[in-house]
């Protein structure tokens, strides 16, 4: 709830004084503590980039957000595959990636922008070959609410056999910017193997603690090929128009193609092909995993919608906590279709609180 306070200037007049006087009785006498105006934001019907966020601390325990991603483009006409996702284009700049902890550094490279959300930094046409972070994990406010896009460049991350520990292709820490990734394939310098996966590669292909955009990309080679860290209060995430496939793993290494942990909400995946084929012909654990790690914590996730997907190859397709108490409302499962390659089951879940549209390959409906 925000407060304006009134102020005026005093008056020579007591017809003025009179009038400023009733309205502080009136205030008074419907109870407001002070003589103020309030507005309800919660309560009020909200658009564009803002959403509605439960906060205990607030009135009405919610508040409004404000959030760092757009309005969902439409999807491709058809499924996301390494002909129409992806690096398509040639590179023109090579850099070893390394950690981002400033603003400067995009100048020094070249690239244009203002860090805003109008005008963000422009990262386009570039070969890195190590690691890129962005953010120092140090609470810096030096690139935290900046915005940066990445669009038609390769990263090869900093892979290995057996898995270097807290390697991705692309990590965002808590104090990094909101980042779209678009156009771009994430995997080590080798094409996939026909048995399945590759023969070395990193802990996470996207990993981050801040709401990002992850839009038509080739990603391949991880553990777990786009992770996430986001609280509740935050804005929401779109992952969509991905070719996701080909899973690293090594060493009793857990793998999933997503994986959202701890408070992981706002988060809309849509028009994904999840193909978790793994190394040696094997299937990845969890097409999607929902997480809410340790069971003992406080973990409380909501709002995910998981609509127009194609799962294929996978222990479990679609893993989460089961309870109403710990993963709330909304759970969207629409449109998607979930092959008979699996394991263990197609979906272990909570009911979700809308499906429709969910069949097999040979179009029968599936209901969970």
């Amino acid at each position: 709830m925000r407060k304006i306070y009134h102020s005026g200037r005093p008056q020579a007049f007591v017809a003025i004084f009179l009038v400023a006087a009733a309205g502080v009785a009136a205030v008074s006498w419907s109870r407001a503590a002070t003589p103020v105006v309030t507005f309800e934001a919660e309560n009020g019907i909200v658009s564009g980039n803002a959403s509605k966020v439960p906060d205990a601390t607030a009135s009405n325990a919610g508040s409004v957000k404000f959030n760092a991603a757009s309005p969902s483009p439409p999807p491709l006409s058809g499924w996301p595959n390494a002909s129409n996702v992806g690096l398509l284009t040639a590179t023109t700049k090579t850099l070893a990636g390394g950690r981002v902890d400033d603003t400067a550094w995009f100048a020094q490279n070249g690239f244009p922008g203002a860090g805003t959300q109008a005008d963000p930094y422009i990262i386009d046409k570039v070969t890195f070959t190590s690691q890129l972070t962005f953010g120092c994990a140090c609470d810096s406010p030096a690139l935290t609410g900046k915005y940066v896009k990445i669009t038609n460049s390769r990263m090869y991350g900093s892979g290995g056999n057996p898995t270097p520990g807290g390697s991705a292709f692309l990590w965002i820490a808590d104090d990094g910017p909101f980042v779209t990734i678009t156009d771009s394939t994430l995997a080590p310098n080798q094409t996939p193997l026909t048995s399945g996966g590759t023969t070395l590669g990193t802990d996470k292909g996207i990993f981050s603690y801040v709401p990002f955009t992850a839009l038509r990309n080739n990603i391949y080679g991880a553990n777990v090929l786009v992770g996430f860290e986001i609280e509740r209060s935050e804005g929401p995430t779109l992952i969509q128009d991905n070719f996701l496939h080909d899973i690293w793993s090594c060493c009793d290494d857990h793998t999933d193609i997503i994986n959202g942990n701890f408070h992981a909400s706002h988060i809309t995946v849509r028009h994904n092909y999840l193909d978790g084929i793994r190394v040696n012909n094997s299937y990845v654990t969890n097409g999607i995993g929902i997480y809410d790690d340790p069971s003992t914590s406080a973990g409380i996730i909501e709002d995910w919608t998981i609509d127009n997907n194609y799962f294929d190859r996978s222990a479990t397709m679609i893993l989460s906590n089961t309870s109403t108490s710990r993963f709330l409302n909304p759970f969207i499962l629409t449109n998607n279709t979930f092959t008979n390659r699996y394991t263990v089951n197609r979906v272990i879940t909570r009911a979700p609180s809308q499906q429709s549209g969910n069949v097999d390959q040979n179009g029968n409906p599936l209901i969970f």
